[in-house]
């Protein structure tokens, strides 16, 4: 007799055991090789080799094909025997092996199975690929804020049509520097995480999972999707990769310094003046288009600025060039009303016309602009009073009361005396009457006094005002200077008398030794209510 063997190959993934392969460095598939018609007592080897169906050829790793073989001697003329190939099998993704077998006794090949189209002979290893986008952008842009999702949709590729599928989600927040990649979390504290089960009617798919988390805390962070395709309880490929840009969704970070223009920090200059707000931003996408909106808040109230009857808004548009940078916006103002008042700019970036992240702190002294306020109180520095003496000597004392300064800083207040009745400055020996101090704010809110020297005789009938101006780093940013206000003002007295004998009613004294001599006082620039005395001899 001669018996003509018969071969039949059943490939499984060694961990799913059917026709689903897994991803991994050191897979394993068995295939089951029936055989018939052996001669028992005859020693048989059964040679395989995995091939790759849609190129025909064998598939080679290290230069090698991959193959398996063992030897046996037949026991019974029917059997089967199992042919177990290692190989690394995540450089299959979406590629599906056939193992081919051939049948050897005395070195000749006596058998083979190779049929590229047979399902049996078959292992399908699957691939996934995930894109993560913000569901309030519609790209990879995050909001921030309690409960925000991102949608990722998962292609898969190379699934076998009629299996059962499970899809697993994890949000993972990417490591920053040395970090370990840890879960983001949801509102209550827990992981983000989301699966689908599904049956393949295809073998090219997708599939959507949504993921709610928290990303109050994620400013200047990136979120990635990890995911993981199942099969029979078994995980069969992955898509975890922490640096992946299809898989992340990136949340921006904005923070602002306020300064003044013309002081370049934050004391406000009051009158009209600009304020130039530096926005720092961070993990932006490069290549979209954001806008910078900001508006400029009461501190007191906590409510929109209200200056000349308006509010005061700025806005600039850009395309990031860079994931990190700044950007400027400029506000115009009339700050005249404003001495004593503090604004602070809250600004917004939006992507896509969504408010993606806020830097809105009503205590935030980098987002803060303090306009000083001064008024004062003039003394005459004999009286201690508004009522000025006249003496060649003479000093006149400007209480300067002072609110909202920054403490740490250094300011000057510079005062002038004026004339009332000329509103000009006045001027002896052809110098203005001039003081000045200068300080550094231990507090917001206090005074200083300036002292004034100056000859007073010649200011008789006179009323001097003081006019005040605080500057800071060399600029004028507030001023108290009303010509009218008697808290500024000082009024030196002028007195002139006209004596007559009171029996000839004239300059004409009479003889005698009981005469009486009536002088007529004529007082100006007294205050009313205040009172005097005359004294005469």
């Amino acid at each position: 007799s001669v018996h003509y063997p018969k071969v039949r190959t059943t490939a499984k993934d060694h961990s799913t055991k059917d026709d689903v392969g897994t991803s991994s460095k050191e897979a394993r598939l068995v295939d089951t090789v029936s055989y018939s018609n052996l001669i028992v007592g005859q020693k048989y080897t059964i040679k395989g080799t995995l091939m790759d169906k849609e190129t025909g050829k064998a598939i080679e790793q290290n230069g090698k094909a991959v193959t398996a073989e063992t030897s046996f001697t037949a026991t019974a003329a029917q059997g089967s025997v199992d042919l177990t190939f290692v190989y690394d099998s995540s450089v299959l993704e979406g590629k599906t092996t056939v193992a081919y077998e051939k049948l050897y006794h005395n070195e000749k090949d006596v058998a083979r199975h190779e049929d590229i189209n047979d399902a049996g002979q078959t292992v399908q290893i699957p691939k996934i690929q995930t894109t993560a986008t913000s569901v309030e952008t519609g790209d990879q842009v995050g909001t921030i804020g309690k409960e925000v999702q991102i949608t990722d949709v998962v292609s898969y590729k190379n699934l076998v049509v009629g299996k059962e599928y499970t899809i697993s989600g994890k949000a993972m927040i990417k490591p920053s520097g040395s970090e370990q990649a840890v879960p983001a979390k949801d509102k209550d504290g827990k992981d983000v995480v989301q699966s689908v089960t599904f049956k393949a009617t295809k073998a090219n798919g997708e599939v959507s999972l949504t993921f709610t988390l928290d990303s109050s805390n994620l400013k200047n962070r990136t979120v990635v999707i990890f995911e993981e395709l199942l099969h029979n309880g078994v995980t069969v490929t992955t898509h975890a990769d922490i640096n992946d840009d299809k898989q992340s969704v990136y949340f921006p970070e904005i923070r602002t310094n306020a300064v003044d223009k013309q002081t370049n920090d934050g004391v406000g200059t009051v009158g009209k003046t600009t304020i130039i707000d530096h926005v720092s931003y961070k993990n932006l996408v490069v290549g979209k288009r954001y806008t910078i909106s900001g508006v400029l808040m009461d501190k007191d109230t906590g409510k929109p600025l209200v200056a000349s009857g308006k509010q005061i808004a700025a806005s600039a548009e850009f395309i990031a060039e860079t994931k990190d940078g700044t950007i400027d916006l400029v506000y115009k103002l009339d700050a005249s009303d404003l001495a004593g008042a503090t604004t602070v700019v809250y600004e917004n970036l939006y992507h896509n016309k969504k408010n993606v992240t806020s830097h809105a702190d009503i205590n935030d002294e980098e987002q803060t602009i303090h306009y000083p306020k001064i008024g004062t109180t003039a003394s005459d520095g004999s009286t201690k009073d508004h009522v000025g003496t006249s003496a060649k000597d003479g000093r006149f004392v400007d209480t300067v009361k002072y609110e909202n300064l920054i403490i740490g800083k250094s300011y000057t207040v510079k005062g002038t005396l004026m004339d009332k009745d000329t509103g000009k400055a006045i001027t002896q020996n052809g110098k203005e009457i001039t003081s000045e101090m200068t300080f550094t704010a231990t507090k917001t809110s206090g005074t200083v006094n300036l002292l004034f020297n100056y000859d007073s005789n010649a200011l008789e009938g006179k009323t001097t005002v003081a006019f005040e101006k605080l500057f800071h780093n060399d600029i004028d940013v507030v001023r108290h200077e009303d010509i009218s206000d008697e808290n500024q003002s000082v009024h030196i007295p002028k007195i002139h008398t006209t004596a007559t004998d009171e029996s000839t009613n004239d300059k004409e004294g009479v003889i005698g030794s009981k005469v009486t001599i009536k002088d007529v006082v004529r007082y100006e620039n007294l205050i009313p209510g205040k009172e005097y005395t005359v004294k005469g001899s």
